[in-house]
C-alpha cells in the first residue's frame, strides 16, 4: 500500500526534474537529469513517510524542485538569483493560502505562514549583520537570508532555528572536509566562501524527517 501511494507522484517527479534541469541550463549550469531525479526522489520519500496528502506532496515537490535549481546555481556561481527566491517565497505563501481549502498535514493559518516567513528572514538577517560586525565578513550571502523567508513560510516558525542549525553544522563539516582533503584543488572562489543553499535543502529534509522529535526536544 505504501509503495503504491509512493508511485502516484512519480510522474510529477519526472516533469519537475525536467523543469529543474532546464532552469539550471538557463542559469548556465550543467547537471545530469538522472542526478536531479535522484535528489527529488529523496525529497519525495521524506514527504511520503510524513503522511502528506497527494496534493501536499506535489506542492512540496515543486518547491523542492525550484530549491534544487537554487542549490545548483549557488554551487556553480555562488549566488542565489532573486527570481528563484521570489518564486520560492510565492510558492510557500500559496501553500499557506491553499491550506484553507485542501487537506494538509502541516495545517497552519495564513497568518502563521506569513509569521514564519518574517521570522525566518529576520533571524537570518540578524546573523548576516552579526557576521559583518563580529567577523568583518558575511556569515552567509544575502540570497540565503531571503531564502529563509520561504523556509519559514513553508515549514513554520519552529522550523527556522533547527534548519539554520542543521545547515550550518553540515556546511562546516563539508567545508572542513574539503579543506583537509582537497586543498590543492584549484577554485575560482575565495577560500572561505561556500554554497549554503545545498545545506539548507539537506537541513529541511532532516527537519521534516524528524519534525515531531525535534520540536519536542527544542521547544518543550
Amino acid at each position: 500500500m505504501h509503495i503504491t501511494k509512493l508511485l502516484i507522484p512519480i510522474p510529477f517527479l519526472f516533469v519537475f526534474s525536467f523543469i529543474t534541469q532546464k532552469l539550471a541550463i538557463y542559469y548556465k549550469c550543467k547537471i545530469n537529469y538522472g542526478f536531479i531525479c535522484s535528489i527529488l526522489l529523496c525529497s519525495l520519500v521524506v514527504l511520503h513517510f510524513q503522511g502528506l496528502s497527494l496534493y501536499c506532496q506535489i506542492a512540496y515537490l515543486l518547491f523542492f524542485s525550484i530549491l534544487v535549481v537554487g542549490a545548483i546555481v549557488d554551487y556553480e556561481h555562488r549566488i542565489l538569483p532573486n527570481q528563484l527566491n521570489t518564486l520560492l517565497a510565492l510558492l510557500a505563501l500559496l501553500y499557506g493560502v491553499f491550506n484553507y481549502f485542501l487537506p494538509a498535514y502541516f495545517t497552519q493559518s495564513f497568518v502563521w505562514t506569513l509569521a514564519g516567513g518574517v521570522f525566518g528572514f529576520l533571524v537570518a538577517l540578524l546573523l548576516y549583520k552579526l557576521g559583518h560586525i563580529l567577523f568583518k565578513k558575511e556569515a552567509f550571502g544575502m540570497g540565503d537570508v531571503k531564502l529563509f523567508f520561504a523556509v519559514g513560510a513553508l515549514l513554520g516558525v519552529k522550523s527556522v532555528l533547527p534548519v539554520l542549525l542543521f545547515a550550518s553544522v553540515i556546511g562546516v563539516i563539508v567545508h572542513l572536509f574539503k579543506q583537509c582533503f582537497f586543498t590543492n584543488k584549484k577554485s575560482t572562489y575565495e577560500p572561505n566562501t561556500m554554497a549554503f543553499v545545498p545545506y539548507i535543502y539537506a537541513a529541511m529534509l532532516i527537519y521534516m524527517s524528524f519534525k515531531k522529535s525535534i520540536d519536542v526536544y527544542m521547544f518543550t
